[in-house]
């Protein structure tokens, strides 16, 4: 299978690999740095898991399924150490958001509403109940939409929650992380596509 590698490695790109081979194989032959904190397996309709913990997994359905993951796209994204997993999970579901249809009420009005849930997160500046308003609106979303647009933000979503719990916990005691605040020299890890002209149809 043909896999693409980014993010806090030292030869990212496109490799052919053999299925079944472990995922931390695979990163390290792309020079993955040892501090990386995450990995995001299957792109952005995939999912945020510990480096150490998905290390040994073979990349392969069956069993990255085990592990609540999938090969998705093909796509491995190392998260580096000073990141912070919940803005870059907070910026790819604003983009999600935005690039709905619009034909359905998950889509129209529930990623938005997370996209903004997230965001707040991110920034260590919750409203309210956010954790109990964000698992409410990912339950609800589930399986509910015209597509499987929303259902791939919402396995984003959920499980940024899971792999960052202990930053989401600080950020929601408005520590957020120093990947998250004012004055970051970092950059950002995920590539946003710009709106181009041809997406003005809308």
């Amino acid at each position: 299978m043909l896999v693409t590698i980014s993010g806090a490695v030292a030869h990212p790109g496109v490799r052919e690999i053999e299925v079944g081979t472990p995922v931390g194989d695979v990163l390290a032959r792309s020079g993955a740095a040892d501090t990386a904190s995450a990995v995001l397996v299957g792109g952005y309709f995939g999912s945020w898991h510990e480096a150490r913990g998905i290390a040994r997994v073979p990349l392969a359905g069956h069993d990255l399924r085990r592990q609540g993951a999938s090969p998705g796209a093909g796509v491995l994204v190392v998260l580096p150490e000073d990141a912070c997993g919940l803005t870059e999970t907070a910026r790819v579901l604003a983009y999600l958001a935005d690039q709905s249809a619009g034909q359905c009420g998950p889509c129209a009005f529930g990623l938005s509403a997370i996209a903004e849930d997230f965001a707040q997160l991110a920034a260590g500046r919750p409203g309210g109940a956010l954790f109990g308003r964000l698992e409410r609106r990912l339950g609800v979303i589930k399986g509910r939409g015209a597509c499987r647009h929303p259902d791939g933000a919402i396995r984003l979503a959920a499980s940024a929650l899971t792999t960052f719990a202990a930053d989401a916990s600080a950020h929601a005691r408005h520590m957020p992380c120093a990947g998250a605040r004012p004055g970051y020299r970092g950059r950002a890890v995920l590539p946003i596509p710009s709106p181009g002209a041809d997406e003005e149809w809308r």
